[in-house]
């Protein structure tokens, strides 16, 4: 598979990934643009994202694939760093891995899921839990100080398990 780490840039689109012992694609600590990529076969059928997913200064895009976005554990969630940008393209779905990821924003998030023009469905992203099948199965988006979502056309299922509140928000405003 491909591993991209430790605060590189890199681009990867329309790769086909099959067989691979576990992620067929890793971006940790870095600033990758994907869109496009595909897979079978593979241990774990996801792209891992984990660490800071953006640079400071920079706007980083994350385009749909036929394989899901995977978030990791809490000490290895996805997190938009302060003075960053990070764009999520309409049709991509994100999945959590474990009950305590989450999705880290101090800096901007752009959802992209919708579009008047009606080219995408109004509700194309998709963030949930990988057995996406009840509540309170990870903890959802976290928005911190000076952190800052805009856009829409995104659903978010089965968030709200964290903070030791199994009822709290999918999406929590620090």
């Amino acid at each position: 598979g491909l591993h991209i780490e430790n605060g590189s840039t890199a681009t990867a689109s329309d790769n086909i990934f099959t067989d691979n012992v576990s992620y067929p694609a890793v971006s940790s600590s870095a600033a990758s643009a994907l869109s496009g990529n595909s897979g079978s076969g593979n241990g774990k059928q996801g792209i891992s994202i984990r660490g800071t997913i953006s640079k400071i200064g920079a706007t980083t895009t994350l385009s749909a694939n036929e394989l899901p976005y995977l978030i990791g554990k809490q000490s290895e969630s996805p997190k938009v760093v302060a003075g960053s940008g990070v764009v999520i393209g309409a049709g991509s779905v994100w999945k959590a891995e474990n009950n305590d990821s989450k999705f880290e924003v101090l800096g901007t998030l752009e959802l992209q899921g919708g579009s008047a023009d009606g080219g995408a469905p109004a509700d194309s992203i998709l963030f949930t839990s990988l057995a996406d099948s009840e509540p309170a199965q990870w903890n959802g988006i976290v928005v911190g100080g000076g952190g800052y979502i805009y856009g829409g056309g995104f659903t978010l299922r089965h968030g709200g398990k964290g903070f030791g509140c199994p009822t709290c928000a999918g999406i929590f405003i620090d």
